[in-house]
Formats: C-alpha cells, sequence, structure tokens
C-alpha cells in the first residue's frame, strides 16, 4: 500500500518532499528517506567496479605480458610503443593454419602482393606495398638472405619450411633509415625456433592426394645456461602438370601430361649460452634443398619434364654484451650465406624422341 507523507512530520522548511514511502510493514516516510543509501549503495558498486584499478579485486588472472617485435627499431620492444605497421605471424598461428609452405601462413596477412610461379615449391616471391621484390628486405634470425645475384635482388620463399619457424615480423613501409635501401617496401624477419624450458619432442607426419608426404621433427629446450633447438623436415609430393592439368581441351590434345612434382629437405641448429652479467653467445645453421618440376608451356610440345633445383645453406654467430642496466647493447654477429640455383630447361623440336630433344642447364 502505497501513501502520501505528511508535510508536518517533522520535517523543516525548505526539505525535498518525500512524494511516495511503502507502509506494508508499518514503516514511515522517515525510514524511507534512510534506508535509501542502504539499498542504492549495491547499483552504486557496481557501476564503479569496472572502473577500479586491477589491485582492489581479491583474485585476478595472470598478467598478460606485451608481444614483443624485434624488426620496428633492432631491440626489442612491445608491439604497442612502436610506431610502424608490422604484423607478426606467431607458431600458433602457423599450426592453427596447417600452413604447407611458408607462404602460406603469410597469406593472412595485409599488404603483401604474393607470386607463384606453379605449385608446391615453385619459385615464389613477396611485394610489400606496391614495391619491387628486391626492394623487400627478408631476414632469418635478423640476417640479410636476398640474393644479390638474383635477377631482382630478391629471395625464394619456396626454401623455407613452416616447421622451422617460431615466428615471422612483417615491417610495412620504407625501413632505409634503418635498414638501407633493400628496404623500401619493407622487411620481413623469418625467426627459427630457438630453445627454453624443459626438452620438448615432436614428430609429425602428414600424407595427402597427389603421393604426398610430409614429415617434421624437432627437439627444443634448455639446461642450465645452455639452450638449443634443433629442426628436421621432409616433404614430397607426385604432383601433377602444371600446364594443362583440368583443362579439358588441353587434356585432349596430350592425354598422356607428365607430372610435376617436389621435394624438400632441411633443417636448422641454434644453440645459445648465458655466460652472465649480460653476455650471451649465440650461433646457428640453416639448410634447404628444394627440387621442382615445371613445365616449358610454349611450343608444339609445352608439357616438358623441366626442373629447378634451389639450396640455401647458413652459418652464423653472434654475441651480444649488455651495459649499464641494460641500457646499452653491443652486438657482433659473424655470418655466411650461400644460395645455388640449377634450371635444367628441356625442349623438343619436332618429336619426342632423345635425338630431338634439347637440356639446357643454367646455374
Amino acid at each position: 500500500m502505497f501513501g502520501k507523507a505528511d508535510s508536518d512530520n517533522g520535517r523543516e522548511p525548505g526539505d525535498r518532499p518525500v512524494t511516495h514511502f511503502n507502509a506494508s510493514d508499518g514503516g514511515s516516510a522517515e525510514r524511507v528517506v534512510m534506508d535509501f543509501p542502504k539499498w542504492a549503495a549495491g547499483p552504486a558498486a557496481c557501476l564503479l567496479l569496472p572502473w577500479l584499478p586491477g589491485g582492489a579485486f581479491a583474485q585476478s588472472g595472470p598478467e598478460q605480458l606485451p608481444e614483443l617485435v624485434v624488426t620496428a627499431d633492432r631491440t626489442a620492444e612491445p608491439i604497442g610503443n612502436t610506431g610502424s605497421a608490422i604484423s607478426v605471424v606467431n607458431q600458433e598461428t602457423i599450426a592453427r593454419a596447417n600452413a604447407g609452405s611458408l607462404v602460406d601462413a603469410l597469406r593472412t596477412v595485409p599488404g603483401l602482393d604474393i607470386t607463384e610461379s606453379g605449385g608446391p615449391g615453385s619459385t615464389t616471391n613477396i611485394r610489400l606495398r606496391g614495391a619491387n621484390t628486391g626492394q623487400t628486405l627478408v631476414m632469418i634470425d635478423g640476417i640479410r638472405v636476398n640474393d644479390p645475384t638474383a635477377a631482382s635482388g630478391d629471395f625464394d620463399f619456396s626454401l623455407i619450411a613452416p616447421s622451422a619457424i617460431e615466428r615471422v615480423e612483417v615491417l610495412k613501409g620504407p625501413q632505409s633509415a634503418l635498414y638501407g635501401s633493400d628496404a623500401i617496401g619493407g622487411v620481413i624477419n623469418i625467426i627459427t625456433k630457438k630453445g627454453s624450458g624443459p626438452a620438448q619432442f615432436n614428430v609429425r607426419t602428414e600424407a595427402g592426394s597427389y603421393g604426398t608426404v610430409s614429415t617434421s621433427g624437432s627437439a627444443i629446450g634448455s639446461s642450465g645456461p645452455w639452450s638449443y633447438a634443433v629442426t628436421g623436415n621432409g616433404e614430397h609430393s607426385n604432383g601433377f602438370s602444371r600446364y594443362g592439368y583440368r583443362i579439358p581441351s588441353i587434356e585432349a590434345k596430350f592425354p598422356n601430361l607428365e607430372n610435376d612434382g617436389f621435394d624438400r629437405i632441411g633443417g636448422t641448429a641454434r644453440i645459445g649460452y648465458d655466460a652472465g652479467e649480460g653476455v650471451r653467445l649465440e650461433s646457428g645453421v640453416l639448410s634447404s634443398f628444394t627440387r621442382s618440376a615445371y613445365d616449358a608451356a610454349t611450343g608444339a610440345f609445352p608439357d616438358t619434364p623441366s626442373s629447378a633445383n634451389r639450396q640455401i645453406n647458413q652459418v652464423w654467430g653472434k654475441a651480444t654484451v649488455e651495459s649499464f642496466g641494460g641500457i646499452l647493447t653491443q652486438s657482433v654477429n659473424v655470418f655466411e650465406t650461400r644460395i645455388d640455383r640449377s634450371f635444367n630447361d628441356i625442349s623438343y623440336k619436332t618429336n619426342m624422341l632423345p635425338v630431338n630433344t634439347t637440356s639446357t642447364i643454367t646455374d
């Protein structure tokens, strides 16, 4: 039951009137006024709860550390503190995408223009922000791997298997002030796996259509001041004809199309030692070999058993010394990178007999 408050019930002139009160329990207007702060405190606390600092809660979740990047300013810093446009493809993203190649893992990064000359294992280049392929600087563990002997001075991304990669940092936009004229379009830094924590062993095997088989394994961990990481991978596919597969008119003209398969085998090894007092020594090796078949796609017999062999070998060592409590860091890098390419172009004149077959090998 509701009623009106008595204006002469002990109220002073100028007091705000109480228009309603609940008298079902024998209460009075004065009691309603006195109880208002009690029932209003609950909703007010709910409104203020999101604005309280984290320390005000009795229980809080684990603190999320900011993601660190090393490419933007050539030193480790939180990704939110850099003013550059940078994208990170981490190990979890690569595993979730089940990427068959490094390029498959990078397809989710905006601003990349990927060019492949065929199927798996074929020559693959990347452009950033509309620049030429040779104007995108590519590094592996901070070491430049652009091929100066290539026509555009670019890097072939088909050489690296995703199983050896811990993360990829893609720095977009001109970076010539930090990295020179090779970085007009941007920088792609491929970081291989490194050891930390207890020993972890992983072996993975996959098989699919076209005679495709892939196997990879790794051993990663640390013991005292030592850390280590060893990875290996092997892939094979019988493939299919890159010239006329699933094109009815071509398959009718060339009923016995030749398959264009590929093979890739490689591995990495990385070891580190923390000497204490800000001194760290690291060394690593990387080797990968890729063979892929392709077709001439021209002439009277365009379906040819041509092939390309490519291999990259890299060895490096690094010493890092921190001084003044980590304010100043000095590092010395020593490395050697070698990239070999060999193309076996096969063409036919009037028929496919050996006498009318021409093979041209280019290194």
